[in-house]
């Protein structure tokens, strides 16, 4: 049997095109996207309509032809011959001539249409958008699985903010049933007592972003009774999502550094906080023994011996009172913040990792406290204090008891 290698195949595609008529000299109608002016002088962009995208490449020489410049959105009318870039396997338009066949695609105009839409039925006003929690316990992501948007926001989130619990929706991202499971994930996350809600995809092309302009994905995200972070596309890319959510960030780990706080910073500012009532409570003393001082100076000088004695008396006895209040104060609010300090620290899981403990997870994240959770020939991942080991299950050996 012959064997081909990749070139092979691929060489005798493009020739196999090359040899039909229908493929040259063929006038396509649609959309541009992805449109990129390269320093040499060509041009490369995607020509689409609602239901397909093909590659398109006009070299310098046709370029320069070209009288007017083209960008994202239009609509044109391109002549060329279809052919394969062997390097990679991939077919594409050789556009040789270029026109306008309408300022504004077909596409874009529906956006636009439906971008209006819901601008006037207030989907994007401000005074609805929901405040994101300031130390959140529960945090939620939807997001594609095995992509790299989640593992961001999963180191970012350990780094900052270590005791929130982060719970995690997969769904697809882009294709055909992306709406679907967008919403269908959105709908699970809602009964799963979040604080906030992350919505992360890391970047792709206009046609892998488009079901983030879909109008029911839209609407689902407007009844969400959770405040949302849109972390969709890179920093440049918008959505008709990220108009509509409560927070818009340029990426998905901008989104983890927007959702969760710093826990160092956090209790720094216990620490000035535990100062400043210090310093509040002695100024409330020596206010106080200011005023104790002058009224006694008074009496002293209106009151007759016993008198001023017996107001003396009763005075001290005020004196030792107020004090004994504002130091019993002190004592239950200094006693509060060293709790509340001692908590943080306690419950840092780092801690726990530096005394030599290690944090087991299976291969979906989820911890292992037990024998009965795991199976020989399980893969384990073994967090420690300075990284992560991933090891297998040879033997159990249950504890006598």
């Amino acid at each position: 049997m012959h064997k081909f290698t990749v070139s092979d195949i691929n060489r005798i595609i493009k020739q196999i095109l090359l040899c039909e008529d229908i493929f040259c000299g063929i006038n396509i109608v649609g959309e541009i996207s992805n449109f990129k002016y390269h320093s040499c002088g060509n041009m490369y962009f995607t020509l689409k309509d609602d239901k397909s995208c093909i590659r398109c490449v006009m070299f310098k020489e046709q370029a320069e032809v070209v009288n007017f410049m083209p960008k994202d959105g239009m609509y044109v009318l391109t002549f060329g011959d279809i052919g394969v870039y062997e390097a990679y396997g991939q077919y594409q338009l050789y556009v040789s001539a270029m026109e306008k066949y309408e300022e504004e695609g077909i596409l874009k105009k529906k956006l636009t249409k439906l971008k209006a839409k819901l601008v006037d039925e207030g989907l994007f006003n401000a005074e609805n958008k929901k405040s994101i929690p300031k130390i959140p316990s529960v945090v939620g992501v939807v997001t594609a699985k095995g992509g790299a948007a989640i593992e961001d926001i999963k180191k970012i989130a350990s780094r900052r903010f270590p005791l929130a619990t982060l719970k995690v929706y997969f769904a697809l991202m882009q294709g055909k049933k992306s709406k679907n499971s967008i919403i269908s994930a959105l709908k699970y996350a809602s009964k799963g007592n979040l604080d906030v809600l992350i919505l992360a995809r890391g970047g792709g092309a206009q046609e892998d972003l488009e079901v983030f302009n879909n109008e029911e994905v839209v609407r689902e995200i407007w009844n969400f009774k959770i405040p949302t972070v849109s972390a969709v596309g890179h920093e440049n890319d918008w959505s008709l999502v990220d108009l509509v959510a409560d927070v818009r960030a340029s990426t998905p780990s901008a989104a983890a550094e927007i959702v969760f706080p710093d826990i160092f910073e956090i209790q720094n500012r216990l620490e000035n906080f535990k100062a400043l009532l210090k310093t509040y409570i002695k100024n409330i003393f020596d206010d106080v023994v200011f005023k104790f001082k002058m009224l006694k100076k008074d009496i002293n000088f209106v009151s007759p011996f016993k008198t001023v004695n017996f107001l003396e008396h009763k005075i001290e006895n005020f004196r030792i009172s107020i004090y004994n209040s504002i130091f019993n104060r002190y004592n239950y609010c200094y006693d509060n913040l060293q709790k509340y300090i001692f908590l943080l620290k306690y419950l840092n899981p780092y801690n726990i990792l530096k005394k030599g403990y290690g944090l087991i997870l299976d291969i979906n994240g989820k911890a292992v406290r037990s024998l009965y959770k795991s199976k020989v020939g399980n893969v384990l991942n073994i967090h420690l204090k300075d990284g992560t080991l991933k090891v297998q299950v040879l033997e159990k050996k249950f504890k006598n008891i």
